[in-house]
């Protein structure tokens, strides 16, 4: 597992990215710690431009977690995919 700044496609990114034998996660998180996206892709190998990412998309209020979307798509896209 590493952890910190990763270059993603010509941009440097703090990102948590956990290998698998079946895959890779990517984790972003908002300013306060809390998980803002995780996107997990079948190929260790996967751009994070291929369009077969599975991004989760996280709300959270001083309560705790309100919601959590998922969605298929580019994960460079995370910001403007169709969410709902």
């Amino acid at each position: 597992m590493a952890t910190g700044l990763r270059r993603i496609n010509n941009r440097t990114r703090a990102v948590r990215v956990i290998d698998h034998t079946e895959g890779v996660i990517l984790t972003e998180r908002y300013a306060n710690g809390d998980l803002k996206y995780l996107g997990f892709h079948k190929d260790q190998d996967a751009a994070t431009s291929d369009e077969n990412w599975v991004v989760h998309y996280f709300v959270w209020d001083g309560n705790g977690l309100v919601s959590r979307e998922s969605i298929m798509g580019i994960y460079d896209n995370r910001d403007s995919l169709d969410w709902r």
